[in-house]
Parts: structure tokens; C-alpha cells; sequence
């Protein structure tokens, strides 16, 4: 083999900026913004405009001159933060401009408006473009935190949500305020939260460096659907199934209490549903996997209906079709553990034909919500 592979560089020296105080800094300009935009009767000025275009341009430029890339590669939640307050940031400038579309002022105050106005957008596409856009593709060229870093969700990713908190639960909120925009509040709608959410209680040199107990894992839920409920009162929610799950605080192991002690540190109420997530499922088994964790013991700790899933494994690869839940006796035996769905990620072809001859082979569900 010849040629050059790599050119490799010394280790740079660049100063890693404080995401929490640019995110800090980035929700103020979002908040001067929000009163030319949001606010009733309010009318832009190229002071106020011009202030969150400074704010915006030195948000840009301590992740451009600093290391950026690789703080918002190592922080992926601290991340998603600033990302909220720009993308909201950038929906309030189209508020301000639609305003100053709909005001009558002279050439001269218009001009400088408007100049303010082209300011802030190019600071903010700058932000959200080159230096978030720019991180993202960076961790997917890389495929995630570097080999050998603890710097990834699965140790780091606890603490960073707690850092974070009311950044995350403000983009729960948004992303609810998203979908009952577009989809109403009336119409059926589900959301499987946080697979394998139990991680974020794993000890030891393998897990979290800041685990949470079960009493904070429930809590932080709690919050995430709060959060929703409020722009999506009708839907329905389902929490996460980990087969292995500890029986307290993550002693003990492989789901021998079917997640009794797990569950009771939640508000059950708040969920309609419980789901598998990572495919792989047994439909052939009462335990759900390999380990201890039974169907029907879930259900039955949980007094809640099962969302079933197959057809996929670690990273979401693609494990293909999975035949033995087309099997008509495979799934009657699971709904009277109590399952109620089965998703096939990857079906064969003939998915729809195989469906269609199974339904009249079905009994009843033991419990339909």
C-alpha cells in the first residue's frame, strides 16, 4: 500500500468553552427576541435587535475561536440545549420580520431595522449551521464519542442531564407544542419514552459517573411527561422496558423482580403503556429475553398493557424479519402475558399477506386499554 493516509497534526491547545454559560448566554438573546416577537403589541427596535445580534455573535465566536466541535461533541445533551434556544430563536425572527412586514415606518428606521434584522440571522444561522450542524456531523463521522473516552451518554450521560435539566424538559415542551401544532391534540397519538432509561442508574467503572437512583430516575421522568402533557393533555405515553433491570437501586440484576422496585419509583399513572426496546424479543418464551424478566411478570407488576418490538439489535442494525411473531399460537401465548402489539421493524415483503391470514387465528387481548 502507498500514498498518504493521514496527515496528523500535535494535539491542539484551544481553550474548551463553557457550553452551560453559552447556553446561559444564548437563552438571553432568545428572551430579548421573545419580547419584540412573542409578545402582544410589542414592536422591534434596532437596539434590542441589535443587542441579541451581539449576544448571538459572541456565542458563535467562543465556539468558533475555543474548541468548540469538541465540547459539543463531548456533551451531546448540553448540545441539544443550545440547539432548542436557536431553533426557537430563529422561529421568533420570523415573528419579528413577519411584524415589520405589517408596520408602517419611514425608509430611514426601516433600513436600520431591516439591517439589524439580516445581523441576527446571520449571526444565528452561523451558530445553529457551522458550529452545531458542524458537531453533528463530526460525531457521525466519527460514529460517536472517540474509542477508549468515557465522554459518551453511557458514563457521562446522568450528570449531564441533571446539569441541563430545564433546557431538556423546556425541548420536551417544544417538541409536544411541535406535534399539537401540526397534529392536533384530539387524534390518537403514543410516545415510547427513553429506551433503555434504566442505564442511567449503572455503577461502577462501566456505568455513570454520576448515577441516579431510582427515586431520581422517576422523578426526571415525571417531568419529561409533565412537560408534554401540557400541549398534548390526550396523549398517551408508554415507559420503557429493560429486562435485566436491578431489583433496587441497581443491585441485584437480570430482572428477577420484573421490575417491581424499578417501577414503583415512577408515577405509573402517567403511562397507558409499557414497551420493548432494542428488538430481539422472544415471542416464543414467556421471559421476554434471556434474562429473568418474564411477560406476563411486567404486566402484572405494572398493571400495564406490552408494546412489543422485534426485527433489529445493537445500534439498531437491522436483524431482518423475525417469523416466529408472524406465528398465530407464538402471539396468542404472548397476549395472554399480556401484550397488545407487536411492531416488526424489518418485515418480510409479504408482512401485509401474512398479517391478514393471522387476524382470524387471534384470541382476544386479556386487556385492552
Amino acid at each position: 500500500m502507498c500514498g498518504i493516509v493521514s496527515v496528523l497534526r500535535r494535539p491542539g491547545n484551544r481553550v474548551v468553552p463553557d457550553l452551560v454559560g453559552l447556553r446561559r448566554a444564548l437563552a438571553e438573546a432568545e428572551a430579548e427576541l421573545a419580547g419584540m416577537g412573542a409578545e402582544p403589541g410589542a414592536e422591534p427596535t434596532v437596539a434590542v435587535l441589535e443587542s441579541a445580534a451581539a449576544s448571538l455573535r459572541d456565542v458563535d465566536r467562543q465556539l468558533r475561536e475555543g474548541d468548540g466541535v469538541r465540547a459539543l461533541v463531548d456533551d451531546p445533551v448540553a448540545r441539544a440545549g443550545l440547539a432548542h434556544h436557536g431553533d426557537r430563536a430563529a422561529a421568533l425572527l420570523v415573528e419579528i420580520e413577519a411584524r415589520l412586514d405589517a408596520i408602517a415606518l419611514d425608509g430611514t428606521d426601516i433600513e436600520a431595522l431591516n439591517a439589524a434584522l439580516v445581523t441576527c440571522k446571520d449571526a444565528l444561522w452561523s451558530l445553529r449551521h457551522d458550529r452545531i450542524g458542524l458537531a453533528i456531523a463530526v460525531e457521525d463521522l466519527i460514529g460517536g464519542a472517540p474509542s477508549g473516552s468515557d465522554a459518551d451518554l453511557c458514563h457521562r450521560g446522568a450528570a449531564a442531564i441533571q446539569a441541563n435539566l430545564t433546557a431538556i424538559v423546556n425541548v420536551y415542551r417544544s417538541f409536544a407544542q411541535g406535534f399539537a401544532a401540526c397534529y392536533g391534540t384530539t387524534r390518537p397519538i403514543i410516545f415510547e419514552m427513553e429506551p433503555d432509561y434504566y442505564q442511567y442508574t449503572y455503577t461502577g467503572s462501566t456505568g455513570q459517573t454520576q448515577p441516579w437512583t431510582y427515586a431520581q430516575a422517576g422523578q426526571i421522568m415525571g417531568q419529561f411527561v409533565g412537560a408534554m402533557k401540557t400541549a398534548l393533555p390526550n396523549a398517551l405515553f408508554s415507559m420503557d422496558i429493560s429486562p435485566w433491570v436491578g431489583t433496587e437501586n441497581n443491585t441485584g440484576s437480570n430482572g428477577s423482580d420484573n421490575g417491581a422496585n424499578w417501577y414503583a419509583s415512577f408515577d405509573m399513572s402517567q403511562f397507558t403503556f409499557i414497551n420493548t426496546s432494542g428488538g430481539s424479543t422472544d415471542a416464543t418464551s414467556a421471559q421476554i429475553r434471556g434474562n429473568a424478566m418474564t411477560w406476563a411478570g411486567v404486566s402484572h407488576a405494572t398493571g400495564k398493557p406490552i408494546l412489543a418490538d422485534t426485527g433489529y439489535g445493537f445500534q439498531g442494525r437491522s436483524a431482518g424479519p423475525d417469523p416466529a411473531w408472524d406465528a398465530p399460537a407464538n402471539i396468542n401465548a404472548r397476549l395472554l402475558d399480556g401484550v397488545v402489539s407487536i411492531s416488526q421493524y424489518n418485515p418480510a415483503s409479504n408482512w401485509g399477506t401474512t398479517i391478514a391470514g393471522a387476524r382470524g387465528q387471534l384470541s382476544a387481548p386479556i386487556v385492552c386499554p
